[in-house]
């Protein structure tokens, strides 16, 4: 990490579409998890971690280096 990466940052048109579509696939993921996953600290983990994983990616996008 550098330290531009926690600077403000203003994605364009073409980047805000990336994220919308990033986002869409990670919220299909999410629903096909909760409905195929019985509740239990194993679900709860790999959501977590798919939340983290989307937030890294999205990170990428904003913050190319």
């Amino acid at each position: 990490m550098r330290i531009e990466d926690f600077s403000s940052t203003v994605p364009t048109a073409d980047t805000q579409l990336r994220i919308t579509e990033v986002a869409a696939a990670y919220r299909n993921l999410v629903v096909l998890i909760h409905e195929q996953v019985p509740g239990s600290a194993h679900r709860t983990d790999a959501l977590r971690k798919l939340l983290e994983s989307k937030m890294t990616l999205i990170h990428g996008l904003t913050h190319p280096a």
